[in-house]
C-alpha cells in the first residue's frame, strides 16, 4: 500500500468513527431551537456555513470544532454524542 492510500484510509476511518459519535439530528434541533442561523455559526466559527451544513446532515466537526459548538451552545462535551445505542444503529 502507497503512503497516500495509507494516508487516505486512515482519514477515512477516521471520519466514520466521528460519525458514529456526533448526534446530527440533535444538532440540528438545537440550532432551530435557538433560531440561530448558519451563516451566524460559521462566522463565530470562522468557517464556511457549507461545513455547518454538512453537520446537520452527515458530517462531524473536527474535535476543535465540536468544542467550540459546545462552548457557543453553553452545553457540556457530551450534549452532541449519541447514546451507546444510536451508536450500534450506524
Amino acid at each position: 500500500m502507497k503512503y497516500s492510500e495509507m494516508m487516505q484510509y486512515q482519514k477515512n476511518k477516521l471520519t466514520e468513527e466521528r460519525k458514529k459519535y456526533f448526534n446530527n439530528e440533535k444538532f440540528k434541533e438545537e440550532i432551530l431551537k435557538r433560531r440561530m442561523e448558519q451563516q451566524y455559526i460559521a462566522d463565530l466559527l470562522d468557517i464556511s456555513k457549507g461545513a455547518v451544513s454538512h453537520w446537520t446532515k452527515d458530517r462531524s466537526p473536527s474535535y476543535v470544532h465540536y468544542v467550540e459548538l459546545c462552548e457557543l451552545f453553553k452545553v457540556d462535551l457530551q450534549y452532541f454524542t449519541r447514546s451507546k445505542g444510536e451508536r450500534d444503529e450506524i
